[in-house]
């Protein structure tokens, strides 16, 4: 079986500053993702020390659908990219399949809340 690497490498040098936004797109999400966790670390530990456990249990129900949120807005945006840059490639639906993932993680928030309570 004969490998053809002209594709990619084809498609590498074509679409260099495409492969280089994406990359920094869901960079840029990971270390956002990092910043939020220790701030809402720092929140948590602050928070135990008051009597009200309605805060406590927001920020202990909020990391989880937060994290998935930041990660789902990162490979959105770099979905944009792709279909901006190759005609090939249609996302018709992106927009609605990320409304609807918007809602199962509110949803997912609500129920994580309703539980720390």
């Amino acid at each position: 079986m004969d490998l053809n690497f002209d594709f990619i490498i084809d498609l590498m040098i074509n679409y260099r500053s495409v492969i280089l936004q994406v990359s920094l797109v869901l960079l840029g999400a990971t270390l956002l993702d990092f910043i939020q966790r220790w701030v809402l670390r720092r929140f948590n530990k602050t928070l135990k020390k008051t009597k009200n456990e309605w805060d406590d249990a927001f920020f202990k129900a909020l990391g989880k659908p937060l994290s998935l949120l930041i990660f789902l807005i990162g490979i959105g945006i770099a979905a944009r990219i792709i279909d901006n840059a190759v005609a090939a490639v249609q996302f018709g639906s992106l927009e609605l399949i990320q409304r609807s993932l918007l809602v199962v993680v509110t949803a997912w928030f609500i129920l994580r809340f309703i539980n720390h309570i």
